[in-house]
């Protein structure tokens, strides 16, 4: 079975939560489902979180090692 959802609002936080809620939905619909999501949208939505992750790993690690540096140099 196929089951097609078009968003006219692509932003981040509406498509997670969607997505979240149509999951659940066919889960307790159908017990054995499996659901996968695709296209544009949902490819930057997934690229959007990546980089909001990446991007504090990266700053936390960066100021870690300013102030290791930094008492080290001091």
């Amino acid at each position: 079975m196929l089951l097609y959802v078009q968003m006219i609002d692509a932003k981040v936080e509406t498509l997670v939560s969607a997505n979240g809620r149509i999951q659940r939905i066919l889960a307790r619909r159908f017990p054995g489902s499996k659901t996968s999501v695709g296209g544009a949208p949902a490819v930057q939505t997934d690229l959007g979180l990546l980089l909001n992750k990446e991007l504090r790993n990266f700053l936390v690690l960066s100021f870690i090692g300013c102030a290791i540096l930094l008492a080290l140099i001091f």
